[in-house]
């Protein structure tokens, strides 16, 4: 029996394993994102961290801050910058992005905050909060010259440059002391 050339030992064109590997491969990227928040879901019942209270204001905050992104993704896919392999893809997509893109800026902020919880239970204080004013400044400066270096890389470089100067006002912000009211640490209601 031929194999594809790309594909050789491993998918045949007849029979039921070309079939069945390539419906599991159909559901990689949903995976991906179950896979991610599958212990952060789990373990925010348990008594000491009790993330679960905050899963309304976690998932508000992701679902605000994943609308910019997600047009941002939309924006870069329809002008070709990138795209989906779409075996590895459920087939359904909303403005032209894949379900398991849309879900990714949902579980991977969840992830992350479900972490930075641990540690600050872990350690019992923020010890970054008082290196923010130092650290946002001089990684927007280290990102604008990422991004100026890469200017013939369209992607690169409007993603470095724009995240410098989101994260230069934050620096502001920070300066201000607006991070305070914006960024402190959620209360265990």
């Amino acid at each position: 029996m031929q194999g594809h050339a790309s594909f050789d030992k491993i998918y045949f064109d007849t029979g039921a394993r070309f079939v069945y590997a390539k419906s599991k491969l159909m559901h990689t990227y949903l995976l991906i994102n179950i896979l991610t928040v599958f212990f952060p879901v789990v373990l925010s019942f348990e008594r000491r961290v009790h993330f679960v209270r905050q899963w309304s204001r976690v998932l508000a905050a992701a679902v605000i801050v994943g609308i910019p992104f997600a047009w941002w993704d939309a924006v870069f896919t329809a002008r070709g910058v990138w795209g989906f392999n779409r075996e590895y893809l459920i087939g359904v997509s909303f403005f032209g992005l894949p379900a398991e893109e849309i879900l990714f800026f949902i579980c991977i902020p969840f992830a992350c905050l479900f972490i930075y919880e641990l540690v600050l239970y872990a350690q019992k204080r923020d010890i970054v909060a008082p290196f923010v004013k130092y650290l946002v400044p001089g990684m927007a400066a280290c990102l604008l010259a990422v991004g100026l270096a890469n200017y013939d890389k369209i992607y690169t470089a409007v993603t470095f440059i724009a995240l410098a100067v989101v994260l230069e006002h934050t620096g502001i912000c920070c300066a201000q002391g607006i991070w305070v009211i914006f960024f402190r640490r959620m209360p265990s209601a």
